[in-house]
């Protein structure tokens, strides 16, 4: 079992430009715009950003020590087998304490990049209507999870790009392609703990991933004299596993461009590794890459650049559950700060 620790709140909603809350993921249009019809119906928040917040000292857990030792005032378990337990802090001196440990810290989005950027459209939608009050509205604040990075129960989990309906692929001339940039490393595999340990190993060293096509799988590692110029983007993205395999095995190699990457014209997306190795036996599947974990420190580094990884780069388990804290949005509401961070 793994325990992983955060808080809910409400934070000052700022567009990325300012530079307080940063993101790390692309999004696409069609989740943001049923998202956004949702929020309108209900005018409230269901569910949370999940945010990071780098604490390296555990200042701002402290001020929940203490409430693990009562029972919850929420418990249950969602049905991906997960036991949520939610605990109500109210003393104003350790919501104050928390603010004060987490006031000027930046904020990383790790998922919900198209929930956080619906929160913003609706914000510019309800400050027109009559009554908005302000800076101290409700509408100016969105509900988050907030989770330090030092947490040990942080997980982030890999997502595998299945391959289909590619009009011409062709193993051989794929392989060819990508021997200008990889060493093909072509054995047996025995299932998903083994992959694992030997993506982690080859990973260590340089980007590395498992293609698993026509009955054959072939590591890829990068050639340390990879021509990297079609990556682009700062040193901080360029190395990153997804971004390569995006960048020279999706777009050069593939020609899948970003544009049909958005739509999923050709990808799908797993979660889990067992089932990314059964994938590749399954009709209409020409290919599937199986990827190492991004690491939690690279996600904070590339949105600290100002930059964007491909839509799937980072899978935080385990979800957070949808309607455990509510936050109904009244422009005309104001919200007292001593109650929200």
């Amino acid at each position: 079992p793994v325990v992983r620790r955060g808080f809910i709140c409400r934070v000052r909603l700022h567009r990325f430009a300012e530079g307080v809350i940063l993101p790390h993921e692309r999004t696409l249009a069609g989740p943001k715009a049923d998202r956004l019809k949702l929020k309108r119906a209900t005018r409230t928040h269901l569910s949370q950003v999940f945010g990071l917040y780098d604490d390296p000292q555990r200042e701002a857990d402290a001020a929940f020590a203490d409430l693990e030792r009562e029972e919850p005032a929420l418990q249950g378990k969602t049905s991906d087998g997960v036991t949520h337990r939610l605990w109500r802090l109210t003393d104003p001196a350790a919501i104050a304490a928390v603010q004060r440990v987490l006031r000027d810290r930046s904020i990383y989005i790790a998922d919900g990049h198209h929930r956080y950027e619906t929160m913003l459209a609706l914000r510019e939608e309800l400050r027109r209507e009559p009554g908005y009050c302000g800076a101290s509205s409700a509408v100016e604040y969105g509900s988050i999870f907030l989770c330090n990075v030092a947490d040990p129960g942080l997980l982030v989990f890999p997502t595998h790009r299945v391959l289909h309906s590619l009009p011409g692929f062709d193993l051989a001339a794929l392989l060819d392609k990508l021997a200008a940039s990889f060493l093909l490393d072509e054995r047996k595999v025995t299932g998903g703990a083994e992959v694992k340990a030997t993506l982690a190993a080859k990973g260590a060293a340089a980007p590395s991933y498992l293609l698993l096509s026509g009955g054959r799988s072939i590591y890829l590692t990068l050639r340390p004299d990879a021509d990297l110029s079609v990556v682009g983007g700062p040193e901080v993205a360029r190395r990153l596993d997804v971004t390569v395999l995006h960048a020279l095995c999706i777009e050069r190699a593939l020609g899948i461009d970003r544009a049909a990457q958005e739509a999923q014209t050709n990808l799908r997306y797993l979660k889990d590794t067992e089932q990314a190795l059964r994938a590749a036996a399954e009709p209409g599947v020409q290919a599937v890459f199986v990827m190492n974990p991004t690491k939690v420190r690279e996600v904070m580094a590339v949105a600290e650049a100002g930059e964007v990884m491909p839509q799937k780069s980072t899978y935080f388990y385990p979800k957070i559950a949808s309607g455990l804290v509510l936050n109904p949005l009244d422009p005309a509401e104001p919200i007292d700060t001593v109650e929200s961070i």
